[in-house]
């Protein structure tokens, strides 16, 4: 079949002197990924991976490990890209669900590789030889699998994720029928790590049509707005946004450095009406996408956002669009009868041929219908927008009313000292759950709780006020960077539930 192997090496043929992959000042033009590739795909096949196999792949960001992938799929064999950021104790559970069987180790990561290999008995150490004769292509079938992605794990430990070939391709074809999608001529810079599925996507969209990825390791201001400078960087993610504001206080910054940037990437989760403004300002000439997704891709939305246009907000929360091309979706309620009033609450369910065709090991993904519940709690607005509220998990039950931690972190933000918050249930005799507030200043303010209290009892029902206020230099993060409410609620139970 025609797959995403295919289509880079297409594309990597038809432009091969033109820079695939520029990072640390090294340029990787399409033909030297492409050949590396090849060579890398000859060696994985000498260690006797074939159709089938499940390759794990430990590296950090570089055009190695996306040569590695490329030549993965080439083989007809599955990438299950790994979080060097975990335990070895834990990828060898990972590995283990996912099914792998040969694991491949970038430079830097020898030791927590020998570990995961003694963690895991079954899997075998490949190491690619790159001097081998390219392997011939496999002749695959579209159900094949071709990527075993780990999930977020906020609920517990991650599961895997499985991506068929058809579906891989189907996910790129969705990107490039989108609005605004990424051009032949861009030059995206990406931060976000390979090993989740929101860096990976965006290096396989920019690579498969032949534009130009920057890939960045750690998050750093100054470097990035660097970058930006040199190489003219024409699309971004900026996750969270508030990172916006620190561009501007990079020493030499002027209202220029950021000009080639046309479209700035941010996620609905966390973003407000303020964040937008702060990036319109410091972006003189980009839009913003503010969008939604998931490891699983049963559906992905999006909002593009002009500057002097209604951003579609709903007291604060931004809307996350409409659902991507190729994908479908509805909301539930509680009794399981479709939601089709214009701001009703309900479950997302998403249907779409680019999503996963299960967990590994794990049966129950799809309802009967082959919709997936994503645990996120939506509304849709008259025009059909969509607006996320919160994860079904994450609501809080407080005196019998339903408090979703969403709306009130969005209020808490609007504060100006405020630079991020998390909201969670704490346990109550009285209330069931008290509605409590983690918070981040920002730089050189003050605020107390009782300050903050205040503010919110003026825009929020009095039982959707914070009761609790727990003062933090940041906030808790899982291995891929989202806020985790699990350590926020310890942190809660460390300090005592005590309030400033």
């Amino acid at each position: 079949m025609f797959g995403v192997y295919e289509l880079f090496e297409e594309i990597s043929l038809t432009h091969a002197d033109k820079c695939a992959v520029l990072q640390d000042g090294v340029r990787w033009s399409y033909s030297r990924l492409l050949e590396r590739s090849a060579a890398l795909s000859g060696g994985l096949a000498a260690a006797g991976v074939g159709r089938g196999d499940v390759v794990c792949l430990l590296f950090r960001n570089s055009a190695e490990a996306l040569a590695l992938f490329f030549a993965v799929l080439r083989l007809g064999a599955a990438a299950a890209p790994l979080n060097w950021r975990e335990t070895p104790e834990a990828l060898a559970r990972f590995t283990a669900t996912a099914g792998g069987k040969y694991l491949a180790v970038g430079e830097g990561l020898e030791d927590l590789g020998q570990r995961l290999l003694r963690a895991n008995g079954a899997l075998r150490l490949a190491v690619p030889d790159g001097s081998q004769a390219p392997a011939p292509r496999a002749a695959c079938a579209p159900e094949d699998p071709a990527l075993m992605i780990a999930t977020g794990g906020t609920t517990g430990e991650p599961k895997a994720a499985c991506h068929s070939r058809q579906g891989l391709m189907c996910q790129l074809l969705s990107c490039y029928m989108a609005a605004h999608a990424i051009r032949e001529d861009d030059v995206f810079l990406s931060y976000a790590p390979l090993f989740h599925i929101g860096g990976l996507t965006a290096a396989l969209q920019t690579l498969c049509i032949g534009a130009t990825l920057i890939l960045g390791g750690s998050y750093d201001a100054a470097a990035m707005l660097g970058l930006i400078r040199r190489e003219g960087v024409t699309q971004m993610s900026l996750i969270p946004p508030s990172l916006c504001s620190d561009f501007a206080a990079c020493e030499g910054f002027g209202s220029g450095d950021l000009a080639s940037v046309r479209m700035v990437r941010v996620s609905g989760g966390c973003c407000t009406e303020e964040n937008i403004n702060e990036i319109f300002s410091t972006f003189p000439n980009a839009r913003v996408i503010n969008g939604y997704g998931m490891s699983e891709r049963a559906v992905n939305m999006l909002n593009v956002i002009e500057r002097g246009r209604h951003i579609h907000d709903d007291r604060g929360n931004i809307s996350v669009g409409t659902p991507s091309p190729l994908c479908e979706a509805k909301l539930v309620d509680s009794s399981g009868a479709a939601v089709s009033e214009p701001g009703r609450l309900g479950e997302l369910y998403g249907r779409s041929p680019c999503m996963m065709t299960g967990y590994c090991g794990r049966g129950g993904a799809f309802d009967s219908g082959g919709w997936f519940a994503t645990g996120d709690i939506f509304y849709f607005d008259a025009d059909g927008r969509y607006y996320f509220v919160d994860r079904k998990k994450d609501m809080i039950k407080s005196g019998g009313e339903n408090v979703y931690s969403g709306e009130v972190e969005r209020v808490l933000r609007g504060h100006p000292a405020v630079y991020e918050c998390s909201v969670v249930g704490l346990p109550d005799a009285r209330f069931g759950e008290l509605v409590s507030a983690a918070v981040v200043l920002r730089p050189g303010c003050e605020a107390t709780g009782r300050e903050l209290a205040e503010y919110c009892a003026g825009r929020l029902a009095g039982f959707k006020k914070p009761r609790k206020f727990l003062f933090l230099p940041a906030l808790p993060r899982s291995k891929v960077g989202k806020v985790s409410k699990r350590a926020v609620r310890a942190a809660f139970l460390e300090a005592g539930h005590e309030a400033r």
